[in-house]
């Protein structure tokens, strides 16, 4: 890594805005990382069927149907510290009513399936308000140290709280995870309602709640309007699709995988999950400068196919220490997302960040549901091999058409980048 992503990173971390949602979101992915291997082992060990996995991902998409639209105008009309650590505090509350029920002998599968549907409620309105936030307390020209940095701790959260929760499950129970969870996000809670912003957005007299939910339709269609009318930034966010879909594949297909191909159980399914966040943070670490040093272009279109080469790696895995070996791959070239996230957030306007990105994640939503659906139907008749190798000749396809879509720099881009230097 070169001197000057360290002096960037340093120079991040000195922002106390910035440094608290560190702080604050840092301790809550080690949470998260803990909430995905004890619910997917939970499931699978209470119901023993592999479309459980899917029936709780599927859950867990649901509210982005209705409220994906619907979260992107509050997030640009209202308060987003307030908003992001009202959803830390909601989360917190549905993880500690799974305990309670546990604890009063009367916890059945559908309880986690509403876990996970109300827990997604709370996720589909923090993320997209904290990536907006981000951009009120942190300069434009180190947006892309911040959001590397956020990414890292993400990982190392994932690759922590997985062992973690693996040693819990075992030697434990699942339910103490929620517990532990629950009392991350409250810590989170805290850190970011304390955050002070140094880029005031234009606010107006008519952003309350009942306001803007009267002006929701008008608000939702300026997000749309505003992608169609810049055709670069509706291009990388088709391009920025690819991603998420992904990770919704690869996180249906690896309870499954681990335990009936690989045959590796609990322990195994941990370390090949823990891979891909180790790869994750250094990927993380180093795409800043690989960046500065290859180029945007370049970093965006070898990244992508990448991964698409470490998707096929891991589809002709025969033992755990391929898996690993492929996951670990699948991790560091899966943070070149974090370029074409950047890249959108240089490019769209400070007060239209929270529609528009709720915009991308109404599409995640709709296209994530058919991939639950559809992988939790086709990997009850079809090789989980082929289907992970497929997914990386689709991705392999994406980066030829990306080849010929990122050839010549966007007029918003050039202005982006005049406006940095």
């Amino acid at each position: 890594m070169s001197a000057s992503t360290w002096a960037e990173r340093k120079e991040v971390l000195k922002i106390p805005s910035y440094f608290l949602y560190f702080v604050g979101t840092s301790i809550s992915f080690l949470g998260m990382g803990m909430q995905f291997i004890a619910n997917s082992w939970l499931v699978l060990e209470m119901t023993n069927a592999n479309i459980s996995v899917a029936i709780l991902l599927i859950c867990s998409s649901l509210p982005g149907i209705v409220l994906s639209p619907l979260s992107g105008v509050f997030i640009d009309r209202l308060d987003r510290r307030v908003l992001a650590s009202s959803m830390d505090l909601f989360r917190a509350i549905v993880l500690l009513a799974i305990p309670i029920i546990y604890w009063a002998g009367f916890l059945e599968v559908i309880h986690l399936y509403f876990m996970a549907f109300f827990v997604a409620i709370g996720d589909l309105i923090f993320q997209p308000t904290v990536v907006a936030l981000i951009r009120e307390v942190v300069p434009k020209r180190l947006l892309m140290t911040a959001n590397t940095t956020t990414q890292v701790t993400a990982q190392v959260g994932s690759l922590v709280g997985t062992g973690l929760g693996g040693l819990i499950v075992a030697f434990s129970s699942p339910i103490w995870v929620m517990v532990i969870n629950a009392a991350t996000f409250l810590v989170s809670a805290v850190c970011i309602i304390n955050m002070r912003k140094t880029h005031r957005r234009r606010l107006t007299k008519d952003q309350t709640a009942k306001q803007a939910w009267l002006r929701y339709r008008e608000d939702l269609l300026d997000g749309i309007r505003y992608i169609r009318n810049h055709r670069y930034i509706a291009l990388l966010y088709i391009l920025l699709l690819t991603f998420p879909l992904t990770l919704r594949l690869i996180n249906v297909l690896l309870p499954s995988f681990t335990k009936e191909v690989l045959k590796v159980g609990a322990d195994g399914f941990g370390y090949i999950d823990a891979a891909f966040a180790t790869g994750a943070v250094i990927g993380g670490l180093y795409l800043s400068s690989v960046t500065q040093k290859w180029g945007k272009r370049f970093t965006m279109l070898f990244g992508m196919g990448a991964l698409a080469g470490s998707l096929i790696i891991f589809s002709i895995s025969t033992n755990l220490i391929v898996a690993i070996v492929g996951y670990l791959l699948i991790g560091i070239t899966f943070q070149v997302r974090i370029l074409y996230l950047t890249t959108i957030q240089h490019l769209v306007d400070l007060d239209f960040q929270g529609r528009v990105h709720s915009v991308f994640t109404t599409l995640v939503t709709f296209f994530s549901l058919g991939v639950y659906l559809l992988m939790g139907v086709l990997s009850e008749v079809v090789s989980q091999r082929w289907l992970y190798a497929s997914q990386g000749i689709f991705i392999l396809i994406v980066t030829l058409f990306s080849v010929v879509s990122l050839k010549t720099e966007s007029p918003e881009e050039e202005a982006s980048d005049a406006e940095q230097a």
